[in-house]
């Protein structure tokens, strides 16, 4: 089983993206800290009982890492993309069987399951986690979303204050076969997952600022990471 997890706001810094956010939504996100080898870190903002939305940035107090930095930050048209402005880069599903899922998710693209992603322990601090990666890097392409899987690590949202922000509805899209495997994501209210291309991700929020609007409207695919 999958559901939703978190959505990935980037920016070419922390500051900027925690300040985008801000200015959209009326409060900041809270710092959250460095994925140390992947050359990033990030600030997580609450959405609900169990999504969040983490902003994500090079870290520039990290070496340069040895694989790209997280969801392809730095592909050059990811890169450029950002150049104006930071914006709604990915989403990512959790599941507690990680490798039935990628296979799923890979089979219904068309694709071999490293291209969505291999299993990939993680940590911050105290947490740990399996995240789903591409060995490049980058996102999985198609609009896919990334995989994650907690493992025993409460989940950020049991940790996270609650700020008066929520997701009320995600629109997504991907073509029929990618929409058919993330088919359960609808039995979440707030999800509307659309059959077509391109995909597409769109997350509405409503908050002490009144109702912000996230998205560009369409995640590119690997080419574009």
């Amino acid at each position: 089983m999958i559901e939703l997890d978190h959505l990935v706001v980037a920016a070419l810094t922390l500051d900027e993206g925690m300040r985008w956010v801000r200015e959209r939504v009326g409060v900041a996100p809270e710092p959250g800290g460095q994925h140390l080898g992947f050359g990033t870190h990030n600030a997580l903002l609450r959405l609900g009982e169990d999504v969040y939305l983490e902003v994500l940035a090079p870290d520039p107090a990290q070496p340069e890492p040895p694989r790209s930095r997280l969801f392809g930050l730095d592909g050059d048209a990811t890169r450029a993309s950002l150049e104006r402005g930071p914006r709604l880069l990915h989403w990512v599903v959790r599941t507690g069987a990680l490798g039935a899922a990628i296979r799923r998710l890979a089979t219904a693209a068309g694709l071999e399951p490293a291209a969505v992603g291999l299993p990939t322990p993680m940590q911050r601090g105290q947490l740990r986690w399996t995240l789903a990666l591409p060995s490049d890097g980058s996102r999985p392409p198609g609009g896919l979303p990334s995989v994650i899987d907690w493992g025993a690590t409460p989940h950020p949202c049991s940790r996270l204050p609650d700020r008066g922000v929520r997701l009320e509805r995600l629109e997504l899209a991907a073509e029929a076969p990618i929409a058919s495997a993330l088919a359960e994501l609808t039995r979440d209210p707030r999800v509307a997952l659309a059959a077509g291309a391109p995909a597409r991700c769109i997350a509405h929020l409503a908050a002490p600022s009144g109702t912000a609007t996230l998205g560009e409207g369409h995640i590119a695919g690997r080419d574009a990471t």
